[in-house]
């Protein structure tokens, strides 16, 4: 199956459509990765008897999510608010459809770094609370 003459476009992703997938992307990708990383660092937190290791990947992880959610916050909020004249807000003349869909995934980054910054957080209670082999 092949593309239509008549529906190819030259269009190429631009830094601003590049940027909102990274602060969207991030957030799901750090919480995996964190994860990982203290799952696989458990035994030697174990060995040494202090769990320094896991609290300096945790609080990396926070930092990284933290500047996330602000870049997705800026980025959210450099978009003129859209017009509450209409039921669907404005017309296709007025905003095209890539300014609202850039918006609202701007708006769902900064929810998913709040979001996955509260479940590292919660990732990281275990490691405060419990000794390092239990």
């Amino acid at each position: 199956m092949s593309i239509r003459e008549d529906t190819k476009t030259d269009i190429v992703p631009d830094r601003g459509s590049v940027r909102l997938w990274t602060v969207t992307l991030i957030p799901p990708l750090l919480w995996g990765l964190h994860l990982q990383i203290c799952y696989s660092l458990h035994e030697s937190v174990c060995e040494a008897q202090s769990p320094l290791k896991g609290y300096l990947v945790s609080a990396l992880a926070l930092v990284i999510i933290v500047i996330d959610a602000v870049v997705a916050w800026r980025l959210w909020q450099s978009w003129p608010p859209p017009d509450a004249g209409g039921a669907a807000g404005w017309s296709e003349e007025k905003e095209p459809r890539w300014r609202s869909r850039a918006r609202f995934m701007a708006a769902g980054a900064f929810v998913a770094a709040c979001y996955f910054g509260l479940v590292i957080l919660g990732q990281t209670v275990p490691l405060v609370m419990l000794r390092p082999c239990d």
